[in-house]
């Protein structure tokens, strides 16, 4: 199962400090990786839609994650 976040108060995205406040409720394009535990791995923020992290540097990121769980055993 993958957990979906439905943020209808903008909390999470303040709290990430990714809020468009020109658009409203409605936050800056980001890309966010949290390891098993919750905390943030991974994040990418830019103002401009189309700039978002090649899919290579996404998966380095998350395999990094992989190995970071495995090692901490």
């Amino acid at each position: 199962m993958i957990p979906l976040l439905i943020d209808a108060d903008s909390e999470v995205i303040k709290a990430y400090g990714i809020l468009n406040e020109k658009q409203g409720s409605v936050p800056h394009p980001a890309v966010v990786l949290l390891d098993r535990e919750g905390n943030v791995s991974f994040f990418h923020l830019d103002e401009d839609y189309s700039k978002r992290p090649p899919v290579e540097t996404l998966i380095e990121a998350a395999e990094k994650i992989e190995a970071n769980k495995i090692e901490a055993k």
